[in-house]
């Protein structure tokens, strides 16, 4: 069988999407078996036109300018959240709040304005301790404020070049390949930010009516019932002078030995070989409303947790964390991570897609979004620093910012680098990669935090995709699926084109991932230009919007997986909330985009002026600018297809 270039990166690409759509823990290596099939297929099949795109060529599109640009950006991340930057920030903004409707709408406008400028991972890091905590305190519950928290910063980031990667990179795409001289940060602001304030205020209001109160499954420290049990060694127990061993007490099934807390020491490393003595307290966790306490404990009294002492300066604290996809040890049991070795912190409880999990603890593998309950000393909140893929959501007053004498210098940076790019003194990529240097230099992040919390898995995901994107256009499969798209599409006007690449947009950065999404879809919009003579520019940014508001899975953006597991959502949720104000972003872009990029003829707004100057209504209006809109579409297709068939001729 004989394949041209086309063809087979369409076939690639085809397997790659539904690989992806399957496996989507695996994402980094299913792209990359596609970069790979690209590059060196064409040398083992039949396939016509030759090599789709040489090495060097994949490596060069590996410096695309908005990818550095992502990286640079999240070292400037790494600084402000290292120092507590942004945390001090946001506590001074969302303190004394005491309504819940109040509070929801600072923390909508807040996380929304802040996320123009700032990466949305840790902005929604640094927050949802906070969230977590005032839920605790005034009885609110979490599944009102986790969700919004979210989306008001994605939706937030998409208002700007530097909010999200997903504006990023597709910037960086259109430079390198000289569609356009780039954006400026606010460039497309006036045109995006209409559509996001109309997407907040629904967010505001209709949030309590959308999304059902969700019961929070574990409580920091409060109900803990079925999560920690202590019994004490009595007087004239027959288990004192015994082992651990020989009491019974390992290999239990549903929970296990933490500590042992005797006199005012607690005996963390509790060997099989330690033996009891009188009046030792034993901490148990796991699921200890199972059968197996009381069965098992002959020889020992229970006790109240209580006599426990917990988020004491000098003892325990309860510590909630949520698994992200970055997590190190997913996939893995507890008992095989060796959690509680590796980081000196017990696993209490586990919670996931609203439930707190029962059974054998240590047997429980872990997924993205789950909930753990830990019990740690308090010099375990340094070790979950650097801890890739683990994010504490307690707010504790013991918490550690490690960098935090330098919080002046990182907000100088930052400030710096912002002032440089408004004041057009250099660029966004020079601006971005000094200040990153500098946050480097002077100690505002560090070696370490950046291998831990640069998410170098997406960078290289990234770079992945604009290889396909780029053998997609090189190969011809760009103009075949534009000209399947134009075909497709019933009507020839560019409100059909934008409405319907919006659709597809918004599908598949919501079944993918926003990134993965987008860059499958670019292909299209560069042939749709090829063929119809549109510009790519609106089309892109169509696309921009998609990419940046994928809000209806939990899955689409990491900051939605980061709060599932807290708000104690879901998948349905994301549904109920995110579709209506995709809905809505969706109508208002394919009305606004064609308006603003004057794809409405000038005779059209000359008619549309004279009849307003008339007192025409505002539907008469309408229709005449869409009905002109549409002629001409219909008037270029009918061009351009003459054109096409005396070419053939």
């Amino acid at each position: 069988m004989i394949l041209d270039q086309s063809s087979l990166v369409g076939l690639i690409i085809f397997a790659t999407v539904a690989s992806v759509f399957v496996f989507k823990e695996r994402m980094l290596s299913v792209i990359w078996a596609g970069v790979f099939g690209i590059l060196t297929l064409p040398d083992h099949l039949n396939v016509t036109g030759g090599p789709i795109l040489r090495l060097e060529d994949a490596l060069n599109v590996l410096l695309n300018e908005g990818l550095l640009t992502i990286i640079a950006l999240l070292v400037v991340a790494s600084g402000l959240k290292r120092t507590g930057a942004i945390a001090f920030l946001l506590d001074s903004m969302l303190s004394h709040t005491d309504s819940k409707f109040t509070l929801r709408t600072k923390l909508i406008s807040s996380t929304a304005a802040l996320s123009g400028f700032f990466n949305n991972t840790p902005l929604v890091a640094a927050l949802v301790p906070y969230i977590n905590q005032f839920s605790y305190d005034h009885n609110f519950n979490k599944s009102h404020l986790m969700m919004p928290l979210s989306f008001a910063a994605i939706l937030g980031g998409s208002c700007t070049l530097i909010g999200t990667n997903t504006n990023l990179i597709l910037d960086g795409w259109l430079i390198k390949n000289g569609y356009h001289q780039g954006f400026g940060i606010f460039e497309f602001t006036p045109i995006v930010l209409p559509i996001i304030l109309i997407s907040l205020i629904f967010l505001c209001i209709f949030t309590p009516y959308l999304i059902p109160t969700r019961n929070s499954v574990l409580k920091k420290g409060r109900g803990l019932s079925g999560s920690i049990k202590l019994m004490k060694v009595p007087e004239g127990s027959m288990l004192i002078g015994k082992t651990i061993s020989e009491a019974g007490l390992r290999g239990l099934n549903s929970i296990y030995l933490f500590e042992i807390k005797r006199g005012n020491q607690y005996l963390t490393a509790v060997s099989s070989n330690m033996i009891l003595e009188l009046g030792d307290i034993l901490v148990f966790v796991g699921d200890t409303d199972s059968k197996i306490i009381s069965k098992s404990f002959d020889g020992l009294v229970p006790l109240n947790n209580e006599d426990y002492p917990l988020n004491d300066k000098n003892n325990r604290i309860f510590v909630e964390a949520v698994i992200t996809e970055k997590f190190l040890l997913l996939a893995k049991s507890i008992k095989e991570s060796r959690f509680r070795t590796l980081y000196g912190a017990a696993i209490v409880s586990v919670a996931r897609d609203g439930q707190k999990l029962t059974g054998n603890l240590g047997k429980i593998i872990f997924k993205p979004g789950d909930i753990v309950l830990l019990i740690a000393r308090k010099d375990f909140l340094v070790k979950a620093q650097s801890i890739n893929g683990f994010l504490i959501i307690s707010k504790n007053p013991f918490f550690y910012f490690p960098n935090r004498s330098k919080v002046g210098l990182a907000w100088l940076f930052t400030i710096w680098m912002f002032v440089s790019v408004l004041f057009d003194w250099i660029d966004l990529f020079v601006a971005s990669s000094i200040a990153a240097l500098t946050m480097f230099l002077t100690g505002c992040c560090d070696r370490k935090s950046l291998l831990h919390e640069i998410d170098w898995n997406i960078i290289a995901t990234l770079g992945g995709l604009l290889i396909i994107g780029d053998a997609a256009i090189a190969s011809g499969l760009s103009s075949e699926l534009g000209n399947a798209f134009v075909n497709t599409v019933p009507s020839h006007s560019p409100y059909a084109y934008i409405g319907t690449l919006f659709l597809l947009s918004s599908l598949a950065s919501n079944a993918l991932s926003a990134k993965a999404g987008v860059l499958f879809i670019l292909p299209i919009a560069v042939g749709i230009t090829e063929l119809t003579g549109i510009e790519l520019i609106p089309l892109v940014l169509t696309i921009m919007i998609a990419g940046s508001t994928a809000i209806c899975t939990p899955l689409s953006y990491p900051t939605n997986l980061m709060v599932f597991g807290p708000g104690s959502y879901v998948y349905s949720d994301y549904i109920r909330l995110g579709l209506p104000i995709t809905i809505i972003i969706g109508v208002i872009t394919t009305i606004i985009i064609p308006l603003v990029f004057a794809v409405i003829p000038l005779w059209g707004w000359i008619i549309a002026f004279v009849m307003l100057s008339q007192g025409g209504s505002v539907e008469s209006i309408l229709t005449v600018l869409v009905a002109s809109a549409g002629l001409l579409g219909l008037v270029t297709y009918l061009t351009q297809t003459y054109e096409a068939e005396m070419e053939k001729e």
